[in-house]
């Protein structure tokens, strides 16, 4: 039986001698890196528009608050840089510049939220009102032939204010002019002597209100 197995196990040697070599496997590749997105390139942004060139286009666009004013405020602006207009006529002729009917009230003051505050009240009574922080667009009511039933004249915060007040007496009924006294500008003695009506600080949106309703129902009456 010992021969038996030692035969064997040579036969099995020799069938094992005869096996052939299992291959080795190929590695594989290694996997190519994704690629990388690029950027888009970001586009150019758009160039600004040239700035205006006539008087009138530099007029009506070196106003930083157009839109916070009337259509009829934004088309004198169209004008307010023509210092030879001097009639209706000619304002009429420059594509409707201005309106054929004045407003009843023309307020001039700087400070926007007292400005605004005031027209507010004075469009609940029913007036037309053109309001403006800049003299340069009441004084193109009055050399235009546009005359207010009145225009109120606040001093506080005005550069100037008796050149304008005198510029005013030389195109306006003094009458027909509400001044605002202001600390530091002018006494209301002096604005009276100029002949204008005056308003002395510290006065209230109302009592401004009754005021222009007094010299407007005067008007009215005369």
């Amino acid at each position: 039986m010992t021969r038996r197995i030692g035969a064997g196990t040579g036969a099995i040697s020799r069938m094992s001698a005869h096996v052939p070599p299992r291959p080795e496997p190929h590695p594989e590749p290694p996997p190519s890196p994704l690629p990388i997105p690029q950027p888009h390139p970001l586009p150019e942004p758009p160039k600004p528009p040239p700035l205006p060139t006539t008087p009138i286009a530099r007029a009506a666009g070196s106003q930083s608050r157009v839109a916070r004013r009337s259509p009829r405020t934004r088309r004198l602006l169209r004008v307010a840089a023509l210092p030879e207009l001097h009639s209706f006529g000619i304002a009429v002729v420059l594509k409707g510049a201005v309106e054929a009917t004045p407003p009843d009230i023309v307020l001039l003051r700087a400070e926007w939220p007292e400005r605004a505050l005031l027209r507010a009240q004075l469009l609940e009574e029913g007036y037309d009102v053109v309001a403006t922080d800049a003299w340069p667009i009441p004084r193109q009511y009055l050399r235009s032939g546009m005359k207010p039933r009145l225009l109120i004249v606040d001093l506080q915060g005005l550069p100037e204010p008796r050149e304008v007040l005198e510029e005013v007496g030389g195109v306006m009924p003094r009458e027909r002019v509400l001044v605002i006294t202001a600390l530091g500008t002018m006494t209301a003695d002096e604005v009276v002597r100029l002949g204008f009506r005056v308003a002395k600080r510290p006065i209230s949106v109302g009592d401004i209100v009754r005021a222009a309703t007094e010299v407007l129902g005067r008007a009215t009456s005369t």
